[in-house]
């Protein structure tokens, strides 16, 4: 079992949205769960796409240039909040050569949040009224 498992087909398993893009923050690859989530057929497709640039590219420039991650930032997506996470990869010596993102769909937790933080208002609205 342990000798069939590839690079890819474990990135496959991992119930969420993975990509890694170059130096120049140019889509480089990609796993199954954000190629079906973004229609995309296969790895091909994504071959040297922007991928998520609006959304990502802000914390996509502080990885690669600072070299640290960039953990738990929440951004919307089509009415869905995810939460991004951003390393830097590097090579054998150190250098920083492009980056690793993973994002997280946490639309129901955070629409829980929500909702718990309004009650916690109305909540303390009356107690104030009192």
């Amino acid at each position: 079992m342990a000798e069939s498992v590839t690079e890819g087909s474990l990135l496959d398993l991992i119930p969420a949205m993975i990509y890694w893009k170059d130096a120049q923050l140019v889509t480089v690859g990609a796993n199954r769960v954000l190629l079906e989530d973004h229609g995309v057929h296969g790895p091909g497709e994504l071959q040297g796409n922007k991928l998520f640039q609006g959304l990502t590219l802000a914390f996509d420039e502080r990885a690669l240039e600072t070299g640290l991650p960039v953990v738990g930032r929440e951004i919307t997506l089509d009415h869905r909040t995810l939460s991004l996470n951003i390393v830097p990869s590097r090579n054998n010596r150190g250098d920083v050569t492009g980056i690793v993102g993973t994002c997280f769909d946490i639309t129901e937790s955070s629409t829980y949040r929500e909702q718990l933080r309004r009650r916690r208002d109305f909540l303390a609205g009356l107690v104030e009224a009192l």
